[in-house]
């Protein structure tokens, strides 16, 4: 009985450590969300994915792009810029009294980066992160001044970049 439980009590373990692990990833893998990158001019729309995964943002990483009608494929990185701010105020009670001092920190950060096609147009890639499980929003500019809107949803795929 006492082997029997000492078994089972590993096979729990087992299971609670390897169910919990995500799968690895086959090499040259990589996990992308996706989303798509609408024209302010024409409407036309692209797709775009932007590696990273469920559990974090990292510090670089690869874009992809593809313009549907004109068959124009994009890649290009990004980089992870935060901006932070502090203000301080003065805390007082109902007779104006001041009773205390606060500060308020808050952080942005911004995935930032240059998409080349290989058709020779180039866009310069600015996007929010938000929270992990909600859509990202932001924006590219081409060199030509065009604007584009851009909303990452909060899906993943795996798939192979070189």
């Amino acid at each position: 009985m006492k082997k029997c439980m000492v078994t089972l009590s590993i096979f729990i373990l087992m299971a609670a450590v390897f169910g919990c692990s995500l799968p690895r990833l086959p090499d040259g893998h990589v996990h992308m969300r996706q989303g798509k990158m609408i024209s302010l001019s024409d409407g036309s729309e692209m797709t775009i994915e932007v590696q990273g995964t469920r559990g974090a943002i990292y510090p670089e990483g690869v874009m992809l792009a593809v313009h549907p009608t004109s068959g124009e494929t994009f890649r290009g990185k990004y980089y992870l810029v935060s901006e932070s701010s502090t203000s301080t105020g003065v805390v007082q009670n109902k007779w104006g009294t001041k009773t205390g001092k606060i500060t308020t920190t808050s952080e942005n950060k911004y995935l930032k980066g240059v998409l080349k096609g290989n058709q020779g147009s180039v866009l310069h890639v600015d996007i929010a992160v938000g929270k992990q499980n909600s859509n990202f929003y932001g924006e590219a500019t081409d060199a030509k001044g065009g604007k584009y809107q851009i909303i990452l949803s909060p899906q993943y795929i795996s798939r192979k970049v070189q």
